[in-house]
């Protein structure tokens, strides 16, 4: 402590609700002195940060540096080190590893159980979000962000809203990288599970861009999506391919029974686009699978007038001989078959699809000069 005719100087270490905190105070001590200042620096575990906000124990993981600075008369700034932590923001399938950098700011104004954080900033070398965030009891009430970018040429707004035990999302944008959402929605149950958790969640997008795999885009994006854990009470997804085509997905439930429906006038698209398969060009594609709540779907997906690309299986296809046969495809019209491009008439085939198993029975494959059963 240092003692000055116009001001007294603290530095010390202290807790703080029994955290370890280090701070710097300066009090005026007559008129004309310095400002008053209040710096309190501190370094949050995941027990401490749970004791003081345990809503937020399902996006923030790890050790955090908080440096808080209430110097003038109106909120206290903040801003911490994210660096040591692990972010997740578990609906979009997007986390931040320990050991990246990032940083986040924002103003904080405390009103009974109610925290705002305004003029919230986090910013990471390929990734920012701006807006503003509501706590209440700790836990997350509500956001609204008037731009995310949690991959290289993002560019939406989303807003977070509480509601009952879940949340509702709304997105919209010019622009936004789809692929660790479908990464994450396309692996197994449990995976899918455990990243969302079990809370309840509704999503509603309208974005003009979304980008998947294989430089493949979709335009005028319209989504609404609601589940519950693993168990999905809603889906309807209307999009255009780069080719003029229109793309439908619908996944409905009712009476203890869900069906799932896919049409695109351009398979490829849609299956490079969800990194299905990326060998088909073109042709339309009609998936329909229905089922119990809780149990496996069936039905049946039919393709028509289609090309595979640059198929390695394609080409020992036509230069194996078969069981049961004494020439391959090539022997048997004498010419080696050019397939790097080949044009099917049809494929179709049963499916039977149930946790952690996909089955397919009675296939065709059919085209002027392959098929196959």
């Amino acid at each position: 402590i240092t003692v000055e005719p116009e001001k007294a100087v603290i530095s010390a270490k202290s807790l703080l609700n029994g955290i370890p905190a280090e701070l710097d105070l300066i009090e005026p001590l007559r008129d004309g002195g310095p400002p008053r200042s209040r710096k309190v620096a501190l370094v949050l575990d995941d027990k401490m940060r749970a004791a003081a906000m345990p809503g937020l124990s399902p996006l923030l993981s790890g050790t955090i540096k908080v440096a808080i600075d209430k110097s003038g008369t109106g909120n206290q700034t903040v801003s911490a080190d994210l660096t040591s932590a692990r972010l997740d923001i578990p609906w979009a399938g997007w986390s931040k590893g320990p050991g990246i950098p990032a940083n986040v700011t924002f103003a904080m104004a405390k009103s009974d159980d109610t925290t705002t954080l305004s003029d919230f900033d986090l910013d990471g070398k390929t990734f920012s979000i701006d807006g503003g965030v509501v706590l209440v009891n700790g836990a997350l009430s509500s956001a609204r962000f008037s731009k995310v970018t949690l991959n290289r040429g993002d560019n939406v707004a989303v807003s977070v809203k509480r509601s009952g035990k879940g949340y509702a999302v709304d997105i919209s944008g010019n622009t936004l990288d789809a692929r660790s959402l479908i990464k994450q929605f396309t692996s197994d149950v449990d995976t899918a599970t455990k990243a969302t958790g079990s809370d309840a969640i509704s999503v509603s997008a309208d974005v003009n861009s979304l980008t998947g795999f294989h430089n493949e885009r979709l335009s005028n994006l319209k989504l609404d999506y609601s589940a519950a854990g693993s168990r999905v009470n809603g889906l309807k997804v209307s999009a255009t391919a780069s080719s003029g085509a229109a793309i439908s997905i619908s996944n409905t439930t009712g009476a203890g029974r869900r069906a799932l429906n896919v049409t695109s006038a351009d398979a490829g698209a849609i299956l490079r686009f969800l990194n299905i398969y990326e060998h088909m060009e073109g042709g339309s594609i009609t998936l329909a699978l229905t089922g119990a709540s809780d149990g496996p779907m069936r039905g049946q997906v039919d393709s028509h007038n289609f090309f595979v690309v640059n198929e390695p299986k394609l080409a020992s296809l036509v230069s194996t001989t078969p069981a049961g046969d004494s020439r391959s495809l090539n022997e048997a019209v004498k010419a080696n078959i050019d397939t790097s491009r080949v044009k099917f008439e049809r494929g179709f085939s049963e499916i039977e699809k149930g946790a952690g198993y996909l089955k397919l029975a009675n296939g065709v494959l059919r085209g002027p000069r392959i098929g196959t059963t």
